[in-house]
């Protein structure tokens, strides 16, 4: 093909977002791979140096569907920042799993371990802690992972690097000399009572909360934690 011949190179502003077949048409083809360009979506992409906002990703999406096309609905909302209620979320695979995970998140959780014993106690038709209560008189506070106020009960994972720090032992024989002044009761559990042993985790907190009188405490564990904790005993 002659010079004279050749196809003019296609504009693109490339601070908004663009298709690839048109980024290619305006020769930056050997730049979309770098890191001066950034992929919003399949085959969408914009400038890096370009914030990424509700209405940058509005864009994005309505690029395939020509000029036209617009956004409505919680797209909208988003681009002009009104409030809105929370969205069930997507359809696809795996999205009733994500909604039924969702529904255990809790703020303030301290650690993944916390988490799991927490799931746990929860798969296993246990009441739901509560997670980090503050204990005190009102002049001294304790914290502790999950705890069952009615009953005076505090389930705490302990992971292994506590026993290797003197300093942190120290402080735990002190805040549970403390928990003894309170009446509390302290249950405390390590990783091998969650990945080997579940089962017996489960008989001892289960046994406990029946014998402290915790509200809502099941007279027979569901077999529902099995399917997530195996263990082996």
């Amino acid at each position: 093909m002659t010079a004279q011949h050749a196809r003019p190179e296609q504009f693109v502003d490339p601070t908004h977002p663009f298709a690839r077949a048109d980024g290619i048409a305006a020769g930056l083809g050997r730049q979309l791979r770098t890191s001066s360009y950034r992929r919003l979506l399949h085959g969408i992409y914009v400038l890096a140096s370009v914030p990424a906002t509700p209405l940058l990703r509005a864009e994005a999406a309505l690029v395939p569907f020509g000029p036209m096309a617009w956004a409505s609905h919680a797209t909208a909302a988003r681009v002009l920042a009104l409030p809105i209620p929370p969205l069930p979320g997507a359809s696809g695979p795996g999205a009733t799993l994500a909604r039924q995970a969702a529904v255990y998140v809790r703020e303030r959780v301290d650690s993944p371990m916390e988490t799991r014993l927490r799931m746990l106690l929860v798969l296993a038709g246990l009441p739901e802690p509560e997670v980090n209560v503050l204990v005190g008189d009102g002049v001294a506070f304790r914290k502790y992972d999950l705890s069952y106020r009615r009953s005076k009960t505090i389930v705490e994972y302990d992971g292994r690097q506590h026993a290797e720090r003197i300093e942190q032992w120290e402080s735990d024989l002190e805040r549970r000399e403390a928990i003894d002044d309170d009446e509390w009761r302290i249950l405390v559990v390590i990783s091998s009572g969650i990945y080997r042993s579940p089962g017996k985790t489960l008989e001892r907190i289960h046994r406990v909360l029946l014998r402290g009188g915790e509200p809502g405490t099941p007279r027979t564990l569901s077999d529902a934690w099995r399917l997530h904790f195996p263990g082996y005993d």
